[in-house]
């Protein structure tokens, strides 16, 4: 049904969020995308995003990172509302994307 379709694409979501920048050494080229959809949103407050001389190998490695563990967050409560459900074949998707996302870590 429609909550199943919902679960579906938050998982779709979570493995998105996780490797968007999986491959890539630098995030020039991303900076200006992210930069724009920041300010469009104002969600960031205070915080800026770093110009990108700034972002080497190692910020990059720990935005990778962050980005993961947000994205495992969100998928552990869209695996506990795939449970409420009571869908075997959800819970079974979610726990392979689960897998996946946490063996780089």
């Amino acid at each position: 049904g429609k909550p199943a379709y919902r679960v579906k694409l938050d998982y779709l979501s979570c493995e998105t969020l996780a490797t968007e920048l999986d491959g890539k050494s630098s995030i020039t080229d991303d900076i200006a995308g992210a930069s724009n959809a920041a300010n469009n949103k104002k969600s960031l407050g205070s915080k800026k995003a770093l110009p990108p001389s700034k972002l080497d190998a190692r910020h990059v490695d720990a935005l990778r990172l962050s980005r993961r563990v947000e994205a495992l967050k969100l998928l552990d409560r869209t695996i506990m509302s795939a449970r409420r459900l009571g869908d075997p074949d959800l819970m079974q998707e979610g726990a392979v994307i689960a897998w996946n996302l946490g063996l780089p870590l």
